[in-house]
């Protein structure tokens, strides 16, 4: 996908905390999240919305998935070898590291 083609009165830019290492004391760079590179490690807290689909690495928080799922209670998502997040959704609670596993605008394989 170009990220040109991205209709700014469309499609919200969800801002990102890039993080240099993944480490909660790491330095990060605020950038948007249409400009992630598949594994890009950001910081997610409280309020925050995750910026892309990923892998938790390390935290461990309630996350809303209500606008993906429908479910209305928040999910607990923490570092496991298998505990993927998704794009869009929204940290309840704590923090999060996520590695994103999908460049913006591909579809993650099945």
């Amino acid at each position: 996908m170009d990220r040109s083609d991205i209709d700014p009165h469309t499609r919200r830019t969800t801002v990102a905390k890039r993080l240099w290492q993944p480490r909660r004391d790491s330095i990060y760079t605020p950038i948007a999240s249409i400009d992630l590179d598949e594994g890009d490690y950001v910081l997610v807290e409280a309020g925050d919305i995750i910026p892309g689909d990923g892998k938790v690495v390390e935290g461990a928080a309630p996350v809303d998935e209500a606008a993906i799922t429908g479910e209305s209670a928040p999910v607990i998502h923490g570092y496991c070898r298998c505990n993927s997040v998704t794009g869009g959704t929204r940290v309840v609670s704590d923090w999060l590291i996520v590695r994103i596993t999908v460049d913006p605008g591909e579809r993650p394989p099945e």
